[in-house]
């Protein structure tokens, strides 16, 4: 699934859990899942996966055929898609890295890559001077990608 269609049913869960709490009454819980959906939709979005190449193969095609205004607006487009990345990896980058920070945020990240990979066991055998490591390189990158 692309971005916008996990992000889209990532909102609708968000909604549901938070409607179920207010239903109980339990509005602390309904005040966090709010402030996931608005963080959440506030995330940039990567570019569709293959639109850039796509549109490197465009411009080739377009310089080939000595077509230099279509060329231009797909250079333009290019620097535009080129930008949307560096946005959403410098936010990957700086979420990952403040995930990284915590023992609640290291806990998830390992339930996410044991759910995606199947790896078991994987929990306690990543020490703390791993975790600060990745930490520190995470906040490295996403500080050269928010450039």
């Amino acid at each position: 699934a692309d971005g916008t269609a996990d992000r889209a049913s990532a909102l609708d869960r968000l909604a549901r859990r938070k409607r179920k709490a207010v239903e109980d009454e339990d509005f602390d819980l309904a005040a966090r899942i709010k402030r996931r959906e608005v963080s959440l939709s506030m995330q940039p979005e990567p570019p569709k996966s293959g639109e850039l190449e796509r549109l490197l193969l465009e411009k080739a095609e377009a310089v080939a055929a000595e077509q230099y205004d279509r060329a231009a607006a797909l250079r333009k487009r290019q620097c535009t898609l080129e930008a949307a990345w560096g946005s959403f990896e410098a936010s990957a980058f700086s979420r990952a890295a403040s995930l990284a920070a915590d023992g609640q945020g290291r806990s998830r990240v390992l339930q996410a890559v044991v759910e995606t990979n199947h790896v078991a066991g994987l929990a306690g055998s990543v020490d703390d001077c791993v975790w600060d490591k990745v930490h520190q390189e995470l906040r490295v990158k996403a500080k050269v990608q928010s450039r």
